[in-house]
């Protein structure tokens, strides 16, 4: 279910970036969207992170590329919260395909890989995300729990 939606997102991204039209799949309006978004940023907010990944997933049908990105991203951070690691993961691993060296979506993909139980492979993200944008706390911070796993404080 959600990877189909993974795709679609992904593909909306891709057809709005490249400026075509003709995007196949559950689109709905601008405001809508933009509205679901704000919506599910507050439940977000209010710890209700079920409710804030469905309205994540239903904006991220919009028609506009970083509405949809952002959405995913929304979708990514409740996925972890919720402790739906694998789909989390997936979402990740798209994103990444779409939005490349975005420092969101880096560190989004390393707490994946971490929440994956892939500690190896989110500190080297983590590296990477780090040598790039040496202030990001994201960063910081999971490169500093996987330190403090492997009893390197």
């Amino acid at each position: 279910m959600f990877g189909r939606r993974l795709r679609l997102s992904c593909a909306v991204a891709l057809v709005v970036a490249a400026g075509t039209l003709g995007a196949q799949g559950r689109l709905i309006s601008l405001d809508d969207a933009r509205g679901l978004r704000v919506k599910a940023d507050k439940m977000y907010a209010d710890a209700k992170y079920r409710e804030a990944f469905q309205a994540y997933d239903r904006a991220s049908g919009a028609d506009d590329r970083e509405l949809v990105a952002s959405s995913i991203k929304g979708m990514i951070r409740s996925a972890l919260r919720l402790s739906s690691f694998d789909i989390a993961m997936r979402e990740a691993e798209g994103l990444k395909e779409a939005m490349g060296n975005d420092l969101e979506t880096q560190t989004l993909y390393a707490d994946s890989l971490w929440g994956n139980g892939f500690f190896d492979e989110a500190e080297a993200t983590y590296t990477t995300v780090l040598k790039e944008h040496p202030d990001s706390p994201r960063a910081h911070f999971g490169m500093a729990r996987s330190l403090v796993t492997r009893g390197r404080t």
